[in-house]
């Protein structure tokens, strides 16, 4: 079992540190919309979710809100990293090699590790979001408690699909998005899969700007359960595929060896 965390602990420490970085882009990023907003309004009251969903026109971005772009473009670059291959931890790799670990038990641990880092990155941007509202209603004379909060997270496409409070399908999406990143991620990583070494960020930013662009809550329900269907099928093949392509054992050895 400690070989196994240590590979988990591997894949984790090679990535976790750029998308901290990421997160963090994403939180200032944040930080100064919310600024550039409250100036926009020049002594007028609107609601969080309002201010969330407004921007600077049609046209800007793909008319998307500051908010929304801020969180794709996050999620689209951690995307790119979780699924890049990553110079020390991957398979072939000396490290890898010295824990004598089949390359189908390192495929397996990284689909979490890979979930876990973009967890990160989903969650930090939930928390900014929250911690946002609550100065909001508060700046604006209001109980920032959790009946005003949920009501701007119901109104906004965007906050709702981010924290999809009760509605369970959503949150069910939202992890199988994740763990569509971490799924194509851990193929990537097959030494299988060595010569598309140079392409894969550039598939995995792609992956993430489908993904990020379906993480409002714009879609009815059975619209979007439909979609989160079709990325589980995905994410299931994906997984099927890396367990036929990866080795049982690395070098000529077993895994018990």
């Amino acid at each position: 079992m400690e070989k196994y965390l240590s590979v988990f602990e591997l894949h984790i420490a090679e990535r976790i540190y750029r998308v901290l970085g990421i997160s963090a882009a994403a939180a200032l990023l944040d930080a100064a919309a919310y600024l550039w907003g409250i100036r926009r309004l020049a002594g007028e009251f609107m609601q969080f979710s309002e201010l969330v969903e407004s921007g600077p026109g049609e046209g800007w971005f793909l008319g998307l809100s500051p908010f929304y772009a801020v969180f794709c473009a996050g999620f689209v670059a951690a995307s790119a990293v979780v699924i890049s291959r990553g110079a020390r931890y991957s398979v072939p790799s000396g490290t890898i090699l010295r824990l004598r670990i089949s390359e189908r038990a390192v495929f397996l641990i990284r689909i979490p590790a890979g979930m876990a880092c973009m967890a990160v990155y989903y969650l930090s941007q939930a928390l900014v979001m929250l911690c946002l509202s609550v100065l909001y209603i508060r700046a604006n004379g209001g109980a920032a408690g959790p009946q005003a909060m949920m009501i701007d997270f119901y109104r906004s496409p965007f906050l709702h699909g981010l924290v999809p409070l009760e509605y369970t399908s959503l949150w069910v999406r939202n992890i199988i998005f994740i763990a569509l990143i971490a799924a194509f991620g851990a193929v990537a990583g097959l030494s299988a899969n060595t010569s598309n070494k140079q392409f894969e960020p550039v598939i995995g930013a792609w992956i993430g700007v489908i993904l990020a662009m379906r993480f409002r809550s714009e879609l009815d329900a059975s619209a979007g359960m439909v979609l989160a269907a079709g990325m589980f099928i995905v994410t299931a093949g994906l997984i099927v595929y890396g367990l036929m392509n990866a080795q049982d054992g690395k070098g000529g050895r077993a895994e018990n060896d």
